[in-house]
């Protein structure tokens, strides 16, 4: 027998008809005591007397609904066989905790009962008005018994007062649970209820998409734009919807106005090409990336995304010279890095690394050779100016940036016969 049979039996055993009546009389007497004694029992009596307190809530005496009240408040909920009398007597007054230790309390009696803390949980949720006491109680019960919160769920949407959010609650289980027409069923339940709340317009968005509702997912995505017009991610959305129902005129002006909304961030134009990535137009988005480029000429994620773009559609020369501006923009070695990898996995991918490695070994080779020519220059300079000191720093500067080369030599022998003249 289950402990919750156990209880019935218990409460059914010591409560003879007619004594919640009679004590809920005594709630109104004029001696302390009686009225004390009386509480005690009808908490002893438990969920039993609840028929009783709810008729005494309509009491002219303000001391029987009070008390009355309060009562209510405890009995409603099942004290679990097997919970240690601390936490029972913590349990009994519930209501009357603060939220976050209520919800403190839920997990403990999670933890000390296992499957046992499913009715108190349930209850948790027939009961509790405080949004993140109620999600913490579901979140619970669902690691318990996934099915009873279900159930309870199923229940409580039936109920007016509990509706919206019970129907969106179930909505969220059910689409977790792969099981996506009930659950955009229970969704639009949800908001027909009342619930207009922009995660649960949000959430069967998603699903229309996922299920190829298009025409209803676009109207959906519509009223998020509007409610939100600075969300780059709606008015992707809603472009994709109108494409995919052949409303080529209304995704591209869905998605200039992205732009127009949000064409400040370099992201912008990024989310943008992605789009028209997604429909395979493929000269859209590098148009639109060349046109982010044109506006932020040192956005290290567009100038990246435009160079990988390039080299996607064949345009080498360009994506080369992309990368290296990609490269100038790098504010960090690890930018640098993986952008130097990707280049070479590019190039080689292509065939092209080698060609371009002898490229920009000849480019090296022609700066080093610009620069030695600038440094001798320096040297001689100084030395028709009777500088010395800054004659020695150019040799020297020569000597540290070409050790083991000719060049090298010559500023050596240039230092040798500085320092014979003096």
């Amino acid at each position: 027998m289950s402990f919750l049979s156990v209880l019935s039996l218990a409460l059914c055993l010591g409560a003879p008809v007619g004594e919640a009546e009679q004590l809920v009389a005594r709630l109104g007497s004029p001696d302390w005591h009686e009225r004390e004694a009386a509480s005690h029992r009808l908490v002893q009596l438990g969920r039993k007397a609840g028929p009783a307190l709810e008729k005494a809530l309509q009491s002219p005496d303000p001391e029987v609904r009070h008390r009355a009240r309060v009562l209510l408040d405890i009995v409603r909920w099942e004290v679990p066989v097997g919970l240690s009398d601390q936490l029972a007597a913590v349990l009994r007054h519930y209501k009357m905790l603060p939220e976050r230790e209520r919800m403190a309390l839920l997990g403990e009696l999670t933890r000390a009962l296992g499957r046992d803390a499913v009715p108190v949980l349930r209850q948790a949720l027939r009961e509790e008005g405080d949004p993140n006491v109620r999600s913490s109680a579901l979140r619970h019960l669902v690691a318990l018994d996934r099915e009873a919160a279900r159930r309870e769920l199923s229940e409580l949407a039936n109920r007016s007062d509990r509706a919206p959010w019970a129907w969106a609650a179930l909505a969220q289980l059910l689409s977790r649970s792969g099981q996506g027409e009930a659950a955009m069923a229970a969704y639009e339940k949800a908001r027909g209820a009342g619930n207009r709340e922009k995660p649960v317009a949000e959430a069967l968005a998603r699903l229309y998409t996922t299920h190829s509702r298009w025409a209803k997912a676009r109207d959906l995505f519509a009223e998020l734009v509007e409610a939100e017009p600075d969300n780059p991610y709606f008015y992707l959305q809603l472009g994709r919807c109108h494409h995919m129902l052949g409303e080529e005129a209304a995704a591209e002006a869905v998605w200039r106005k992205l732009i127009k909304t949000t064409g400040n961030d370099p992201n912008a134009y990024i989310w943008l090409a992605s789009a028209y990535e997604g429909i395979g137009r493929r000269e859209k988005a590098l148009a639109a990336l060349q046109e982010g480029v044109r506006r932020h000429p040192a956005a290290f994620d567009l100038l990246r995304r435009l160079a990988e773009t390039l080299a996607a559609s064949g345009r080498f020369d360009e994506a080369l010279a992309t990368f290296e501006e990609a490269q100038r923009a790098a504010q960090s070695p690890y930018q640098r890095r993986a952008l130097n990898m990707e280049l070479a996995t590019r190039l080689r991918n292509a065939g092209k690394l080698e060609e371009y490695l002898r490229a920009k070994e000849t480019q090296a080779a022609r700066l080093d050779d610009e620069i030695v020519s600038l440094l001798k220059r320096l040297v001689a300079a100084h030395v028709t100016a009777g500088e010395t000191e800054g004659a020695r720093k150019a040799l020297v500067r020569l000597l540290n940036l070409y050790p083991m080369t000719a060049h090298a030599r010559w500023a050596a022998g240039k230092l040798r016969e500085l320092d014979a003249q003096q």
